[in-house]
């Protein structure tokens, strides 16, 4: 939303380059809020997975006037069982008029050894101490994901939109014991007010 009608963004402390006529470089910096099981029963003597600064680099092209691709990677700066991942995407836009337009995207993400281990595994020490089964995993497919959305321009400042988001885990994550769906998706609608440029 920040970047509909203008040029796009990084989200984040972030920098973006043009290095080329169709082509975008952009690096940000992110907090990465961990995952806490909050006493879950179901997860009990589980280690939390601590918050870690995250560095990111991005890249992009368009294919065409209406289709582009995009990939980016990051990785856990602080050495926090973050690891790294690789994520790639397709959109396609479809323009109704000057100011509104559909978005359809297709995308998938990789993740290293050490980030799906510490999102999805159960090391041998820690189920030993739990008296569960350990779940170990290499790097692999970590989701899928397709997202629909409409957005209109209002004016320079607001933004209305709505969409669906569809997501669906794959390969060696989509059968650890600590995911519970597979597939889960989300229905977004609203306004959004966004400052100069």
């Amino acid at each position: 939303l920040l970047k509909a009608g203008r040029e796009e963004l990084e989200t984040g402390v972030s920098a973006d380059f043009g290095i080329f006529n169709d082509w975008r470089l952009g690096a940000s910096l992110r907090m990465d809020n961990g995952r806490d099981f909050g006493g879950d029963p179901r997860f009990q003597g589980l280690p939390d997975i601590p918050s870690t600064l995250r560095a990111r680099i991005s890249t992009g092209s368009s294919l065409g006037e209406r289709w582009s691709w995009s990939t980016s990677i990051d990785k856990d700066l602080l050495g926090r069982r973050g690891g790294s991942r690789l994520s790639a995407g397709l959109g396609y836009r479809h323009p109704l008029t000057e100011h509104s337009y559909w978005d359809f995207g297709l995308g998938a993400t990789y993740g290293d050894k050490t980030y799906l281990q510490t999102h999805y595994g159960i090391t041998p020490e820690t189920a030993q101490s739990v008296g569960r089964s350990p779940y170990t995993l290499s790097s692999g497919w970590e989701n899928m994901r397709a997202n629909l959305q409409y957005t209109h321009v209002l004016n320079e400042h607001w933004v209305l939109f709505g969409g669906l988001d569809l997501s669906r885990m794959l390969s060696a994550p989509s059968r650890s014991p600590l995911v519970g769906r597979k597939t889960t998706h989300s229905i977004s609608a609203g306004i959004a007010f966004r400052g100069k440029r």
